[in-house]
């Protein structure tokens, strides 16, 4: 009975490991064998960490503050921090995931007080610093050429942002909304469980904010089920 299943485990378990080989000719022996991970043989799944540099615009702050108001002019800035993406491949060319990525802001707008709220003349500016986050469902596609896979992606969700400065610590600047953006993304396998990535993306609601990751990925399958 033990024998009788382990043959059945083996014969019915997805051909994730190993060639795929043929018989090409009436020579006993003789196969024809593709190179691991040519071909597709199933769901996939994988996750990839990188680190994100995102670059976002701002509108103009204008409120009061402990006591005087405070002005920033619009404009952008930068923040770095992890990506966390966990995906997986329903189809050959499709799959889905999440998208988790928080970032710190050391340079953020200037704020300046102007100080008509309590009569004190303009103060010199004070630099913002805080956090940006987002949490992102996504769909895409992806192709292979050799160990190199491109692919297109479109992810939605919500996003967040902070801004505190110094001079005014008890003050938040804070905002949220909802994020719609589409990724170009390249990969090239290092071995059959470790991939490096490559990720850019830009905002459909504003053509401003964009990031830029680089990573890797760790596939729960060699070569994603290739065989």
């Amino acid at each position: 009975m033990i024998r009788i299943v382990i043959v059945l485990l083996v014969g019915t378990a997805p051909a994730f490991a190993g060639r795929h080989c043929a018989e090409v000719s009436d020579v006993v022996g003789y196969q024809q064998c593709s190179r691991y991970g040519s071909m597709w043989s199933g769901a996939s799944l994988w996750w990839e960490l990188g680190l994100s540099s995102t670059r976002i615009d701002i509108d103009p702050i204008e409120r009061d503050a402990m006591g005087t108001h405070v002005i920033s002019a619009p404009g952008s800035f930068t923040a770095m921090g992890p990506r966390i993406r966990n995906l997986y491949g329903l189809r050959e060319h499709f799959y889905v995931g999440s998208d988790v990525m928080f970032g710190r802001v050391g340079n953020g707008p200037m704020l300046v007080s102007d100080g008509t709220a309590r009569g004190d003349s303009p103060s010199l500016g004070q630099r913002t610093s805080g956090a940006i986050g987002s949490c992102l469902l996504l769909i895409g596609t992806r192709y292979g050429a050799g160990p190199v896979r491109f692919g297109l992606e479109l992810a939605w969700g919500a996003h967040f942002e902070y801004l505190t400065s110094t001079a005014y610590p008890s003050t938040i600047f804070a905002g949220a909304g909802f994020a719609l953006e589409t990724r170009a993304e390249a990969s090239v396998w290092l071995s059959p469980h470790w991939s490096a990535v490559g990720l850019a993306g830009v905002s459909l609601l504003d053509a401003h904010d964009a990031s830029l990751t680089v990573g890797l990925g760790l596939h729960a399958f060699p070569f994603d089920g290739g065989k």
